[in-house]
């Protein structure tokens, strides 16, 4: 669709946003992966592609201030999405539209590399609330791989050996970095570990994936 410069309405909440992220994630699943049964089923196209521009418009626009939309769940299910369909499916996004895609996609890629949102910078990150970071560095991997830079592959990297290192005996992980493990915070954490693990193949994160199990 054409970009109005307006950021749609159902992205001016964050659970809104993250819900709308997290849906089209699980639909791209649903048409892409050989496992599902719905794999490529048009009408399952046709939800993702309106989500999708939904979010490429919204992103094209963004300024600083569109925070819903960089809200660190968010990213972590739309940019991840969003850079593997446009990856896998190059041909199913009109030629016209392909360049609002990829425009889209770098000027995320530099706002969250950069800190040029309301959150912080992913090129300076050095693990301040491992909760949020961990969610936005899926985010930051994707668009590394999408823009082929190194260094935001890198940061990921030793970002997850960061998270890692703070690890418990137990498998648990300090709430943000610092206070005691929480069962709810480590199920996010350890999903958004495993999705950078899922993208990267990156070993130690696979290790520490199977050393938080039950013993």
């Amino acid at each position: 669709s054409k970009n109005s410069g307006v950021i749609p309405a159902e992205f001016s909440k964050a659970r809104e946003t993250r819900d709308a992220a997290s849906t089209m994630r699980n639909y791209i699943w649903l048409y892409a992966n050989d496992a599902s049964p719905l794999k490529g089923d048009p009408e399952i196209l046709k939800r993702i592609l309106r989500r999708a521009g939904a979010f490429i418009d919204a992103y094209d626009a963004a300024s600083s201030s569109s925070s819903q939309i960089f809200d660190q769940f968010a990213v972590e299910h739309a940019i991840s999405g969003l850079c593997e369909f446009r990856t896998l499916y190059p041909g199913l996004i009109l030629p016209g539209q392909r360049e609002t895609w990829d425009r889209a996609l770098r000027k995320t890629a530099d706002r969250l590399w950069k800190g040029k949102t309301s959150r912080k910078s992913m090129e300076t990150a050095e693990a301040w609330n491992l909760n949020i970071e961990t969610a936005q560095m899926v985010a930051v991997l994707s668009l590394g791989y999408f823009t082929g830079n190194g260094e935001m592959v890198a940061k990921v990297r030793s970002h997850a050996d960061r998270v890692i290192s703070l690890m418990k005996p137990d498998g648990g992980f300090p709430y943000h970095g610092t206070g005691n493990p929480a069962c709810n915070y480590l199920n996010v954490l350890l999903a958004s570990l495993a999705r950078i693990y899922g993208l990267s193949g990156y070993e130690p994160i696979r290790k520490a994936l199977v050393d938080t199990q039950w013993k």
